[in-house]
């Protein structure tokens, strides 16, 4: 998946998604800050994804692609991504997150709002301290270290199936019909 996207195999991806750059509630001036504390840039590709790019700075290790309407290639971004970051200040249910972790992707955000109803610390992803650029830089490095990445992403695709997977869906449509 990654030559087809002519991205490197040896470098860690980090996936963020946002509808517009400019919205400060997504965090991007967060996750800006995150990066700017990691010490192994070199060896990370940061993707974007977006429809506006205002606000986006052009750095060297970052690749910016268009909002990506197929559900299909968002799953092949997902797959081949090592984490997807959601340093929102305020979220609900993040659609991002269940997607990310149905690929198997773990996920990093902050322990606040809808987030920390949906990721495990350390189990499934990384809840880093609400805000904070030094403990969101510890989660990308804690979530794309090699001891840890192989159980978080394990766990994630465990929760999928177990959460989310179409058994369990359609169960729950049931007992509502059933209700009715």
């Amino acid at each position: 998946l990654r030559k087809d996207r002519g991205l490197p195999i040896d470098k860690k991806i980090v996936l963020f998604i946002v509808d517009e750059f400019s919205r400060k509630n997504k965090g991007y001036d967060l996750l800006l800050s995150s990066i700017e504390k990691l010490d192994d840039q070199d060896d990370m590709i940061f993707i974007f994804i977006g429809d506006n790019l205002v606000g986006a700075p052009q750095i060297k290790n970052f690749k910016y692609y268009p909002f990506v309407e197929s559900s299909i290639e968002l799953a092949k971004i997902y797959s081949l991504s090592d984490i997807t970051v959601i340093p929102s200040r305020y979220e609900t249910f993040s659609l991002i997150a269940a997607e990310s972790m149905s690929c198997g992707t773990p996920v990093l955000a902050f322990n606040a709002a809808g987030q920390k109803e949906r990721i495990i610390h350390e189990v499934d992803g990384y809840l880093a301290e609400p805000y904070s650029a030094d403990s969101f830089a510890r989660g990308i490095t804690y979530c794309l270290d090699i001891n840890n990445h192989g159980r978080l992403s394990k766990n994630c695709e465990q929760k999928a199936t177990n959460e989310y997977g179409l058994d369990v869906m359609f169960q729950a449509y049931y007992e509502v019909y059933e209700e009715m």
